[in-house]
């Protein structure tokens, strides 16, 4: 049982690093795109991709519980 505790408490840490790292990302992508002279379709596209990435991430939130093995895992 303490066994699972620790492996639930590390999956936990890395999936939040990982989504950290991800809304780092789009950060960025979001920035470049303010700053970026780029048509405006190439600026929906890389706005369909932030939004894209952004339910990713809220999906994976809403039905990642750390305390069970049911994780929606993204590849």
């Amino acid at each position: 049982m303490f066994q699972n505790t620790i492996e639930n408490d590390r999956t936990e840490y890395s999936i939040n690093r990982e989504i950290a790292g991800i809304e780092q990302k789009i950060q960025t992508i979001e920035q470049n795109i303010r700053k970026a002279f780029c048509t405006r379709h190439e600026c929906k596209r890389l706005e369909n991709e932030i939004n894209n990435i952004k339910e990713l991430i809220e999906i994976n939130s809403t039905y990642s519980n750390p305390k069970t093995d049911d994780f929606l895992w993204i590849d």
